[in-house]
């Protein structure tokens, strides 16, 4: 259990740096599919960062592995609570009280609704953050002078710097803090091959030059997912080499999102449209599940999009999740994941997921 991967996350986890823990987790499920601690760390790090479809996935398996575990029937008894499952909070609730008597997160659930059950009181409770107050919060393992030490030393070299006469802060105080030379095509003589061309998108220098001020603003926005469009328009387009070569280099500056802090989805109906534009980019899309396939070292299905009420079908996506979770085809899902092209006019693209949350139907 002392892998890289796994202690870094512990370690994520103790200091509540919970999306560092889900991005460092969510790839690792094969390797650790019958860890219960690997579930704990991944369901209560979903569940702090309000990720509540995953986090029930997640402590749902963590439950199945060690169904006496106190902790995980708190975390599913939040995830009931938010969605105002009443009676099945109680249920769990009483059962860590069966094993912990004096259980404060339990007692404290109990008396909350004993004090009020309306829907609206649930509701204004769970989005008003004291959803926090029946959840049990990792110890902080680190001792405090050694989390103020290094504070109080860069602080001091902070000022040090601000102060000097000749500080590099000082004279670079205009550049931005997310700078990054790809984003910079000024020192690029010809940012076209050629005028006219039978490439998808053709632009002029002043164009380009727009394109990379676009892809400034959102990826100092952190919407590296419109960044990630911007930049096939320009693999697509009659930009140099030069250029291109930039764009390819803002690939790996990028980061795979997560559902609690994904942004700027694309529609099935624009990425069918236009699929290699969007190839790369996160999508998040719910849908039905048909033609499950379980494999050893890989979950294949394809996803009805929009097809999760039973009454209209967008179109059908092949998915590929490269980590082991239950998947119950009868419920409605939804799936968050890059958008691979597949060479095949029939099907285009596929999907490769991140992560998955399955709802009930009513939930939808």
């Amino acid at each position: 259990m002392a892998t890289k991967p796994f202690s870094k996350a512990a370690k994520f986890f103790r200091q509540r740096h919970y999306e560092q823990v889900i991005r460092l987790l969510e790839p690792q499920v094969f390797r650790f599919r019958e860890s219960f601690n690997f579930y704990y760390l991944l369901g209560f790090s979903c569940l702090h960062m309000g990720d509540f479809g995953s986090a029930y996935t997640y402590l749902k398996r963590g439950h199945d592995i060690k169904p006496t575990d106190i902790e995980t029937l708190l975390g599913l008894a939040s995830v009931h609570l938010k969605r105002q499952e009443t009676a099945k909070a109680i249920e769990l609730w009483l059962e860590v009280l069966d094993s912990d008597r004096k259980n404060q997160y339990a007692l404290r659930g109990l008396r909350l609704l004993k004090k009020n059950s309306d829907p609206e009181f649930i509701i204004d409770y769970t989005e008003s953050g004291k959803l926090e107050r029946l959840i049990p919060q990792p110890a902080r393992a680190i001792p405090i002078f050694r989390i103020l030490l290094p504070i109080l030393l860069a602080g001091g070299i902070i000022v040090l710097l601000l102060f000097a006469p000749f500080s590099p802060l000082r004279i670079t105080n205009h550049v931005s803090e997310t700078y990054l030379p790809a984003l910079d095509i000024d020192d690029i003589p010809k940012l076209i091959e050629v005028e006219k061309s039978n490439h998808p998108f053709s632009f002029s220098e002043m164009e380009i030059q727009e394109i990379f001020e676009s892809m400034g603003r959102y990826f100092r926005a952190g919407r590296d997912n419109m960044v990630r469009r911007e930049i096939n328009r320009i693999l697509l387009s009659n930009a140099s080499e030069p250029v291109r070569e930039k764009a390819r280099f803002l690939i790996a500056s990028l980061k795979a999102p997560s559902f609690s802090n994904f942004k700027d989805n694309f529609a099935y109906r624009e990425v069918i449209k236009e699929p290699a534009l969007y190839a790369g980019c996160h999508v998040a899309w719910k849908g039905a599940v048909s033609n499950l396939q379980i494999g050893e070292h890989a979950i294949r299905f394809d996803l009805l999009v929009g097809y999760e009420t039973g009454r209209v079908l967008e179109g059908q996506v092949p998915v590929t999740l490269p980590f082991s979770v239950r998947i119950d085809p009868e419920l409605p899902i939804e799936v968050l994941g890059s958008v691979v092209l597949t060479g095949n006019q029939d099907i285009p693209f596929s999907l490769t997921a991140l992560s998955v949350h399955q709802f009930l139907k009513e939930q939808q």
